[in-house]
């Protein structure tokens, strides 16, 4: 039983998965021709740009020229062929049409018509160039022959019969395979077979097909020569064309090349400045954080310092005012009493100035919180101070971060709520801070007034611009997105990993 092939190989190819399939194609060609490939890749990468060249260049315009002489030479032998059938054709109607007039009415020729043509292809110059001819009928019967074995007889109609009975002259070099060529294969010569139709005198009308075969030897070596002669001055212009482009490519070659080892001597040399440049960059870096470090450590020490001298001795003082008053018997009198009162109560209003100052410069509680806990320090000393409501919304931070850091952004925190404070009073104040990949993002936002980005006093305040450094000394960045009537929104970024990507 037969199966169909479309239905055959769609059963098979389901049988296959999509491994089984490229195990089974295209793999072990690849296999083959991987290692090849590779070492002529490895050979072709090795050769100069200029020889490169003439190997691609020489192959595409070998093949080019090869394929434009190939057609050339085709065409002429075409054109040289077909002038010759014409030229044929033209002696065919011109001698042999007028004795054939008799089948406009039948399909046979008599005695009188075959003698007279014989009587031309012998007496005239026609027939000197003409092995064999004959003449068929419309119904593909051949009517006449220098071979007379060949009248009466039928052949299969062969394609040049045809597209002559269609009004049209047919000519090639034939190679005689046809049943009706026993007699002109032993001639043994090259033959040039023409189809002429034969038409009734003074119309388009095919009566007729004559079918000559002349003998083509010299045509033959004509076209072979001019095929050469054609191949020969392609040839020429290709080497010559590949003379001169080779002669160009070289010289650009060696102009590539001396710019190249120019190029990479300039590139090395940047390669060491920009090097340079980075290490440069990388010792700002550094000192900046040391400076940073070694400044948030000063204050922290001047709060300390403030903290325990001049506070502790306005405490001491307190204490001493306390205890004259105990003694003194004329506190009921109004008007010492009163100056003592006004001098207890600066006391206690420079007392309360000197521990908010201590304790705003560098809360030393710092160093035990984490991060969550830093930014909410900020939030609620914010809010004591001012008895402001801020909206927090604090996402999940890292459970540890160097101290510098959350100094950092506690400052932070704590100067943009004061901004707020100062310039956006009423509005509504919002923190917002949470962890995007390896981005640490703090914002300080508010629903005030704004202000102009654009405008010369807008970020020349020493309160942006030492936000602006102390955040850039931490390796992180500001941005200030604000606008008349829109709010401000203030945004500090910090990258939590190093530069060899470790966490912090």
């Amino acid at each position: 039983m037969s199966v169909p092939v479309e239905t055959s190989s769609r059963r098979f190819r389901s049988m296959i998965s999509p491994k089984t399939s490229w195990a089974f194609g295209l793999a072990p060609v690849f296999g083959l021709i991987r290692a090849p490939l590779a070492a002529f890749w490895r050979a072709w990468e090795a050769l100069s740009l200029s020889t490169q060249f003439l190997l691609a260049a020489s192959i595409v315009l070998v093949s080019t020229m090869a394929i434009l002489g190939a057609w050339i030479s085709a065409q002429i032998e075409e054109r040289v062929v077909q002038n010759t059938a014409v030229s044929t054709a033209f002696y065919m109607d011109s001698l042999i049409e007028p004795a054939l007039q008799s089948l406009v009415t039948g399909d046979e020729i008599d005695a009188t018509t075959a003698h007279e043509i014989d009587r031309i292809l012998t007496q005239t110059q026609l027939g000197k160039t003409i092995a064999t001819i004959k003449i068929w009928g419309t119904r593909g019967k051949i009517i006449y022959s220098t071979t007379k074995e060949q009248i009466g007889k039928s052949f299969p109609e062969t394609a040049g019969f045809k597209t002559a009975m269609t009004n049209q002259i047919v000519a090639e070099f034939d190679d005689l395979n046809d049943a009706e060529n026993e007699a002109e294969k032993l001639i043994g010569r090259a033959l040039l077979e023409v189809y002429s139709p034969i038409h009734q005198h003074g119309t388009n009308r095919v009566i007729a097909v004559a079918e000559l075969y002349q003998f083509g030897d010299t045509l033959r070596e004509d076209i072979a020569k001019t095929r050469w002669n054609t191949f020969l001055v392609v040839g020429a212009s290709t080497v010559g064309m590949l003379a001169m482009l080779f002669s160009i490519v070289r010289r650009g070659n060696a102009t590539i090349l001396a710019q190249r080892s120019a190029l990479e001597s300039q590139i090395s040399k940047l390669a060491g400045l920009l090097k340079q440049n980075d290490d440069l960059n990388q010792r700002i870096v550094t000192a900046r954080k040391l400076a940073l470090a070694t400044n948030e450590r000063l204050l922290r020490r001047v709060g300390a310092d403030l903290h325990d001298g001049p506070a502790q001795l306005l405490g001491l003082a307190l204490l001493y005012y306390d205890s004259l008053t105990s003694l003194d018997g004329t506190a009921g009198k109004a008007a010492p009493s009163q100056r003592f009162e006004t001098v207890r109560g600066l006391l206690q209003d420079a007392l309360g100035e000197l521990r908010n100052i201590s304790a705003g410069i560098a809360p030393p509680e710092l160093d035990n919180l984490t991060p969550k806990q830093t930014v909410n320090l900020a939030i609620l000393n914010h809010e004591r101070r001012t008895s402001a409501v801020v909206k927090a919304n604090i996402g999940e931070l890292p459970a540890k971060l160097p101290i510098s850091l959350k100094i950092c952004f506690y400052r932070f925190v704590q100067e943009g709520l004061n901004n707020t404070f100062h310039h956006a009073k009423g509005a509504e104040a919002q923190v917002v801070a949470a962890v995007d990949g390896s981005i640490l993002n703090v914002e300080v936002s508010d629903s005030g007034p704004g202000m102009d980005l654009n405008s010369k006093h807008a970020t020349c305040g020493l309160g942006l611009a030492g936000m602006t450094d102390r955040i850039e000394a931490s390796d992180g960045t500001l941005k200030i997105i604000s606008s008349a009537g829109n709010g401000t929104r203030l945004i500090a970024q910090f990258n939590l990993r190093n530069d060899r990507g470790r966490p912090l």
